[in-house]
């Protein structure tokens, strides 16, 4: 199956489930695999004054570490919309390398490769755990040609994902310790 054919995967909706991934151990400018996505009618994000999206996606990226393992980051949901400055639209044009189009899908996006900047922040939860989250910062951006051939497998990242999500749903309940989900 090429990676222009990955089967559509969507992660579960993090409005009904927290999902807990380990922070990805380097920081900086990485390759990463688009793993999956939620997308959500009817979106109000957590903040004052906020308005609410009809339509939102959130998307989850894979990071390969340099021993093989797979760690995810996810971002918060924004407008599902086509506008060249949408953050959809930058995604897109990132891994494709063209603005979506009319008809296209999230699931065009699934198993393509962009250049992502990680950043993990320290936290303490509600019972004064410590923890450590991976999130992005800023846009993604094309992986440059030279750095192709270091590009992990895309259906290697989907099917790691969708390990994953299925070993913290035969959890009884991920940690809850977190002040807020860490997105």
């Amino acid at each position: 199956m090429s990676l222009n054919t990955a089967p559509p995967l969507a992660a579960p909706k993090t409005q009904e489930k927290y999902w807990k991934f380990d922070p990805v151990p380097e920081t900086g400018p990485q390759v990463a695999v688009i793993a999956g996505y939620n997308f959500l009618e009817n979106y109000t994000p957590n903040y004052p004054d906020a308005k609410l999206i009809a339509q939102a996606v959130e998307m989850f990226y894979g990071v390969k570490a340099e021993d093989g393992k797979w760690f995810f980051v996810k971002t918060f949901p924004s407008a599902y919309s086509t506008h060249e400055k949408s953050n959809y639209a930058k995604l897109t044009k990132a891994a494709t390398g063209s603005l979506p189009e009319a008809g296209g899908s999230v699931n065009d996006l699934i198993g393509k490769a962009v250049m992502v900047n990680i950043e993990n922040i320290d936290k303490v939860g509600k019972k004064g755990n410590a923890y450590t989250i991976s999130k992005m910062a800023g846009d993604p951006s094309p992986v440059p040609k030279a750095m192709l051939s270091a590009v992990p497998d895309g259906q290697e990242a989907i099917a790691e994902f969708n390990t994953e999500i299925q070993r913290q749903e035969a959890e009884d309940s991920p940690s809850d310790d977190h002040d807020e989900v860490p997105f």
